[in-house]
């Protein structure tokens, strides 16, 4: 398992989505992870497996000649073949234990929670991150699970050693409020993908990290 310090100076994480995405997917990956992302997690659901490949092939050579780790969100065989970093599990995916024992021992596993008993059990799993909430309204949980807001967030992760990432909602306008509560790290969708200027925004929300020294 990595250590909370393996993630001490990786604290801003892309989540993709292509059809967010104002340019082609991969020319976006090439500008953030150039501007300073950390950690970029491929969730495309709605291609094919070989599509899929290709795609985290490129992004891999991309991440690896920026030192940017490279996760796959829940297809193992996907994490396998590309020779991803690790792998990032939800709800639907396969149990952790399953998991570990066919990526080893080396392979960075992380895990979505969306609440304290969540976030505990992924811990006690072993999860070498996790990404805990939505902290904030987002489309894609509308309607499904309420937002944990900055507050229960920093009460939830007061006894959780495991690095946590906040996700969810995360805007120009909230950031430092979610980086001041506590996160290890931001995951972050459409407030890069979908910014007019993404080097700039990258680079304004690692120098708030920093300055906020999560």
């Amino acid at each position: 398992m990595f250590e909370k310090d393996y993630f001490s100076k990786k604290r801003l994480c892309l989540i993709t989505d292509r059809k967010l995405s104002k340019r082609s997917l991969i020319d976006s990956i090439k500008e953030v992870v150039s501007a300073g992302v950390d950690m970029v997690q491929l969730r495309e659901k709605d291609i094919s497996t070989k599509e899929y490949f290709e795609l985290a092939r490129q992004i891999k050579i991309i991440c690896k000649e920026y030192s940017a780790l490279f996760i796959i969100n829940s297809r193992v065989d996907i994490a396998l073949t590309s020779e991803a970093d690790g792998i990032h599990l939800g709800w639907k995916s396969l149990p952790f234990h399953i998991v570990r024992q066919l990526l080893g021992k080396e392979k960075i596993i992380g895990i979505s929670t969306h609440s304290k008993n969540e976030a505990f059990s992924a811990q006690e799993k072993g999860a070498d991150y996790i990404t805990l909430g939505p902290v904030f309204s987002t489309a894609s949980k509308n309607g499904l699970i309420e937002p944990l807001g900055c507050d229960n967030f920093s009460k939830i992760i007061k006894n959780i050693t495991s690095p946590v990432f906040a996700i969810g909602g995360i805007k120009e306008n909230n950031k430092e409020n979610i980086i001041r509560a506590g996160a290890s790290g931001i995951a972050v969708i459409s407030a890069i993908l979908q910014s007019d200027n993404i080097r700039e925004t990258v680079k304004k929300m690692k120098s708030e990290i920093d300055l906020n020294k999560l």
